[in-house]
């Protein structure tokens, strides 16, 4: 399954989504949101797939879920980076449109430009709003994971565990 979670800019909680197999367990996948803290503390939360994963790590923990870098199975960014690390940037949409050929809407096309007047944060739009962006992000991280998957060899894998998910956490740590 894929993770995204989502804050009010100041790392305050707004939800969490995850894109995985339905309950059913019948290979289907489907989106869920959870916008309710109390309600998502209750979630038993499985090792994921993420875009920055360090950072969506490390808000969970702040927010006290029991959870450590080695529930991050794979990073979307960092793989990209590995793949290619001649590209300018490495953000989820600009690697989504350029790998997959999909577009969507922005953070900062749903929520203005930080420091306008205009500006609001996630937290400031209806649930719905806010499960449909988080949706997006966790259903094209999963892809851009399958595609990335086909794309290098099982030796880039162990690279990605054995060194680049290591050294980001370090990384993050320093920020």
């Amino acid at each position: 399954c894929s993770l995204d979670v989502e804050d009010d800019e100041q790392g305050g909680f707004v939800g969490i989504g995850i894109y995985g197999e339905t309950v059913m367990r019948s290979g289907d996948k489907a989106c869920y949101y959870w916008s309710d803290f109390e309600l998502a503390k209750t979630v038993t939360i499985p090792k994921f797939v993420a875009h920055n994963g360090i950072s969506d790590i490390r808000k969970l923990q702040k927010w006290g879920f029991k959870i450590d870098s080695s529930w991050l199975l794979y990073d979307t960014q960092l793989m990209g980076h590995i793949l290619d690390s001649s590209l300018r940037t490495y953000g989820l949409k600009d690697m989504v449109k350029r790998e997959l050929g999909a577009e969507y809407p922005s953070y900062e096309s749903i929520c203005g430009k930080k420091g306008t007047k205009n500006h609001k944060t996630l937290k400031e739009f209806p649930v719905e709003a806010v499960a449909a962006y988080n949706s997006c992000d966790t259903f094209y991280c999963y892809e851009l994971y399958e595609k990335q998957r086909k794309q290098f060899a099982a030796e880039h894998q162990l690279y990605f565990q054995n060194i680049e998910q290591l050294v980001s956490v370090v990384f993050n740590d320093m920020q």
